[in-house]
């Protein structure tokens, strides 16, 4: 009896195509990230060389995005025996931020003849 229902589910016979699995689920997303760092010599007036050299560089990301699977597809046919419907339908937003800063301080000894 491949492909019969039984109590509002599929049947444990019922073969399932791995492209049906692949064409019933729609993943859309939209990504954003930004990378950027800077980095210079500080120089103080009374050191002969530049004693400071802070850096810093960040990393930023953001994404967003949906994840639909048809009701009628095999993979999320009523999930849940007490579900009225099946289907996937989610909606997901990650954020991400990194900094950092680093200060570099040199010293050099000075000596006086």
């Amino acid at each position: 009896m491949a492909g019969s229902i039984f109590n509002n589910r599929l049947a444990k016979t019922f073969s399932v195509k791995s492209v049906g699995l692949l064409e019933q689920r729609k993943d859309k997303s939209e990504v954003k990230r930004s990378i950027g760092n800077i980095q210079f010599d500080y120089k103080l007036h009374f050191f002969p060389r530049p004693p400071c050299q802070p850096e810093s560089w960040y990393d930023i990301s953001q994404g967003e995005g949906t994840v639909v699977v048809n009701d009628s597809a095999a993979s999320s046919y009523r999930r849940s025996p007490d579900a009225k419907h099946g289907g996937v339908n989610n909606r997901y937003l990650q954020k991400n931020q990194i900094h950092f800063l680093k200060l570099i301080l040199t010293t050099q000894r000075i000596s006086i003849n």
